[in-house]
């Protein structure tokens, strides 16, 4: 599978996938993936958070993840550093969501699909999130990252059940997927990890 593959996934189906790597990733440094929440709906409330990671331990880094309490915002359109600004902040001020954030000293991550980004790039998108918590009182506790589509799909291969499925694929992706050798993986992966956004079962 490519990046550009993933270019395929509806506003629905990227927050599902997020939420399914979410707990692929918690479930393999021991933790239960119950502590893994997400709405499971793109038109439900949720107060700016689509998925939440929150699991009781004082510390975690599994490279994805860098906190034990992390918020995960999927986006499928690119979100230049206007865009982030206004994410973030309502009227200049930083959303309660994310405030609430910082002073539990947690993660915000903004993931956009449609955004591929070059150093330069990604480093002016972290310094428009770093710009928007800046004037909080817990502003200097918050961890934040900009994932991309190349962050995703490098995400996705640790985790190659997600990109293979038990059903037919739309679009031959699912059939890229298995010529490059991922369905070789499925026998590695955990009982919940079937998950594919394309497949029809």
């Amino acid at each position: 599978m490519e990046k550009d593959d993933l270019l395929r996934l509806s506003d629905t189906q990227l927050e599902e996938l997020l939420a399914r790597l979410a707990e692929a990733e918690v479930a393999a440094n021991g933790h239960s993936p119950a502590w893994v929440s997400w709405s499971g709906s793109i038109n439900a409330p949720d107060g700016g958070i689509d998925i939440h990671v929150q699991i009781p331990v004082a510390q975690l880094n599994t490279g994805f993840l860098e906190r034990a309490d992390t918020i995960l915002q999927a986006k499928k359109h690119s979100m230049p550093n206007g865009a982030i600004t206004k994410e973030m902040t309502t009227n200049g001020v930083l959303t309660a969501t994310i405030s609430e954030q910082a002073s539990k000293g947690g993660s915000y991550i903004i993931v956009s699909l449609n955004d591929d980004c070059s150093p330069t790039m990604m480093k002016d998108h972290l310094a428009a999130m770093r710009n928007a918590v800046k004037d909080d009182t817990c502003g200097s506790n918050i961890h934040l990252d900009f994932y991309d589509r190349s962050k995703l799909i490098q995400w996705l291969r640790q985790h190659p059940c997600h990109a293979v499925g038990q059903g037919k694929a739309r679009s031959g992706i699912l059939r890229l997927a298995a010529i490059r050798g991922l369905e070789q993986s499925t026998t590695r992966c955990h009982r919940y990890s079937y998950f594919c956004p394309w497949s029809d079962d």
